[in-house]
C-alpha cells in the first residue's frame, strides 16, 4: 500500500515537472518570435547597379535593371542578379551561401 502512494507521488510530481518544463519552453520560443521581430534592422543600404558599358561587356542588354551582388578587389562585376521588380533589389549581406562547402 506505501509502495502505490510513492509510486503515485512521484508519478505526480514528473507529470508535473514535465508541464513546467514545457511552459518554460513555450515561453522561451515566443520571447525569441518577439525578439527578432523588434531586434530586425532596418535595411538602409544602396543597391550597386551595372552601368550601360559595364552591361555591354557582359553581353545583357542595355535596357536590363542589373543589381551587381558582389565584386573582385578590381571592382569587376563577379556577381549580378536582373532586377524585374523593386522588390527583386536585395541586400548582398543578407545573401546566405548555397554551397554546405562555403559556410
Amino acid at each position: 500500500m506505501k509502495n502505490k502512494k510513492i509510486i503515485i507521488l512521484v508519478g505526480a510530481g514528473v507529470l508535473v515537472l514535465l508541464f513546467a518544463a514545457a511552459l518554460i519552453i513555450r515561453q522561451n520560443r515566443q520571447n525569441n518570435i518577439v525578439e527578432t521581430q523588434v531586434t530586425q534592422p532596418v535595411e538602409n543600404f544602396q543597391a550597386d547597379f551595372l552601368s550601360p558599358a559595364e552591361k555591354q561587356n557582359l553581353n545583357i542588354t542595355t535596357d536590363l535593371k542589373v543589381q551587381a551582388l558582389k565584386r573582385n578587389a578590381q571592382g569587376e562585376v563577379m556577381v549580378y542578379k536582373i532586377i524585374r521588380n523593386d522588390k527583386d533589389i536585395i541586400n548582398p549581406e543578407k545573401v546566405k551561401p548555397i554551397s554546405p562547402r562555403s559556410r
